[in-house]
């Protein structure tokens, strides 16, 4: 049974939680996402804004602090594999002029830890946040992360419903499971339109000198320049991969406490 102490602990890290889906979050968010009696909502804002957590901006709204930022950006795994892949990412990123994701897995979804923008993608006036979570299933980069996921990870995705973003987006779970094949066979997908019309995503895996898996990149930008340029941007962001991976893969393979969702085997 959980102490009182702990008990406040979680309740406090499951407001910060709603920072994922909120820029800003009120006692009211606090209360009705969360089910808390208004006091503890109240309660567990001030005590977060005591710490350091959270600020307020004087209007009843909190936002988060540069203090958690700042300790987040000290996360070994983001750390190691963000330094290692932040050159290339940039490159590649001027390169083809399209957003390029370096992401991991995480619990179901795809978490992006690095992201850099292209010509296209600044065009576009669209940004990609380093600390979004996005669906595995309407994504290439989750498709590939998935791919090569332990067989029960893929079970328990694939047992469960598949939401539409879009018309184009594969809800069917044995059409997913045979992408998911044929991705191991090819190393790479290519989506289009499935997680925003008119987007179209490729995605390679980086693998560790073992031969598993823990992260991927993907080059994401307007479907037609997408379409008409996917045989060089396929080459360009292998040669990105093998960059990143280049070496005994020692970035890659480093385990922290609590990453063991992060580790995925070919």
């Amino acid at each position: 049974m959980s102490t009182p102490s702990s008990s406040t602990v979680a309740k406090a890290f499951r407001v910060l939680e709603l920072f994922r889906h909120h820029r800003y979050i009120t006692v009211r968010i606090c209360q009705e996402a969360l089910g808390l009696p208004r006091a503890t909502a109240h309660r567990l804002l001030v005590s977060l804004r005591e710490v350091g957590a959270v600020e307020n901006t004087g209007d009843g709204h909190y936002r988060l602090s540069i203090a958690l930022f700042e300790l987040g950006a000290l996360a070994p795994l983001r750390r190691s594999l963000g330094d290692r892949a932040g050159n290339e990412i940039e490159s590649l990123a001027d390169n083809t002029g399209c957003r390029v994701h370096l992401a991991i897995l995480r619990e179901h979804n795809v978490l992006f830890i690095e992201a850099a923008h292209g010509r296209q993608a600044r065009a576009q006036g669209y940004r990609t946040r380093v600390g979004y979570r996005g669906p595995l299933h309407a994504t290439a980069i989750g498709k590939v992360l998935l791919a090569y996921a332990p067989s029960e990870v893929q079970r328990r995705e694939l047992a469960q419903p598949l939401a539409p973003f879009t018309h184009r987006t594969v809800c069917d779970p044995a059409i997913l499971a045979e992408q998911l094949r044929e991705i191991r066979i090819t190393g790479h997908t290519f989506t289009v339109g499935e997680y925003v019309l008119g987007v179209s995503s490729l995605a390679v895996p980086l693998a560790d000198g073992e031969g598993q898996v823990r992260a991927a990149i993907s080059v994401v930008g307007p479907g037609h320049y997408m379409e008409r340029r996917r045989h060089q941007l396929l080459s360009e962001a292998q040669v990105a991969a093998r960059r990143i991976t280049r070496g005994d893969g020692a970035t890659l393979r480093q385990r922290t406490v609590g990453d063991d969702a992060l580790v995925v085997s070919r």
